[in-house]
């Protein structure tokens, strides 16, 4: 028993050594992280070079004003502004969608600010960076609106032929302009004109009467008898 003891003892001691040994470990890790972060001030203000004698001190003015801390953008890290709190801005932008930020410093933190987070237009000095930027919006909306389009044209070749296989090119033809015609199935006038805003129905010993009644559009009601589209009411 009296050697269990030590054996617990000396691993208690051992644990409590480890405990002191990874206490001055941290200590040490979290003296070279604030090292390295004053560093990386020091060299972010040195990338900027003569830059830093062109900085313009602006204030914001938006209550979701953001300051955006690094060299990289979209950010790692950011701080909460507000309206009303100052910085310093440098005529350098990069886009970040969906505008572009100006390179900046606060609080002695390099990083950037979002150009709607302060009034750029007040400064002339940044004419030339709104000028710029502008250009590269205006470039990335045009190749973003040709885009959209081109793949709103496939979607729509891809439905077109999806009707065509599945109604023939006749009916198909009348879906994809949402019209219909006498004979058509219940599906075919889903598919033209979508769901009816109601459905009146009549059984009798002659079968399914249905009254569709529709709303918002050219066709006000569209009668089926027996599945097939016997006859329907238009407004004009």
């Amino acid at each position: 028993m009296f050697g269990q003891n030590t054996k617990i003892d000396s691993l208690k001691a051992r644990v409590e050594s480890l405990e002191k040994e990874k206490q001055k470990i941290d200590e040490v890790v979290e003296t070279i992280k604030t090292e390295i972060k004053v560093l990386e001030l020091e060299e972010a203000k040195k990338n900027l070079g003569s830059l830093m004698e062109e900085g313009i001190v602006v204030t914001t003015t938006v209550k979701h004003a953001t300051f955006y801390v690094g060299d990289d953008l979209p950010p790692s890290e950011r701080i909460s502004l507000g309206i009303g709190k100052q910085l310093t801005v440098y005529p350098v932008a990069e886009l970040m969608d969906p505008g572009y930020c100006y390179r900046a410093i606060y609080g002695g933190k390099t990083g950037w600010i979002y150009y709607r987070f302060f009034n750029e237009k007040a400064f002339p000095e940044l004419k030339p960076i709104i000028n710029e930027m502008s250009e590269k919006l205006e470039t990335i909306e045009t190749i973003t609106t040709k885009n959209r389009a081109d793949r709103m044209k496939i979607v729509a070749e891809r439905k077109r032929a999806r009707i065509y296989e599945r109604y023939g090119e006749q009916a198909g033809s009348l879906i994809l302009r949402k019209a219909i015609e006498i004979g058509m199935t219940k599906d075919m006038v889903i598919a033209a004109l979508g769901s009816p805003a109601k459905k009146n129905i009549t059984t009798n010993r002659f079968g399914v009467n249905e009254q569709w009644v529709y709303r918002g559009g050219r066709y006000e009601y569209v009668y089926i008898d027996d599945g097939i589209v016997s006859s329907f009411q238009t407004k004009y």
